[in-house]
């Protein structure tokens, strides 16, 4: 994904990714709250289990998280 420069599980339902402030345009915590609910919904499609994503920049200041469960 464009602007992901890692990600990181914290533990099994929690994953951080960093990103590129610079890639994520004009709105970046609008981009960033849409790129956590893709995440999160896709690995929630694949597995079947809850999934907490939080996009952070560098710094580790949090840009947007979302979380999909049962």
């Amino acid at each position: 994904m464009p602007g992901v420069l890692k990600a990181e599980w914290y533990n099994t339902i929690s994953l951080e990714v960093t990103v590129n402030l610079d890639d994520l345009g004009i709105n970046p915590k609008l981009k960033a709250k849409q790129l956590a609910d893709q995440i999160a919904s896709a690995g929630y499609q694949i597995t079947g289990q809850g999934l907490c994503v939080s996009i952070n920049y560098p710094n580790l200041n949090e840009l947007a998280s979302t979380c999909v469960t049962d």
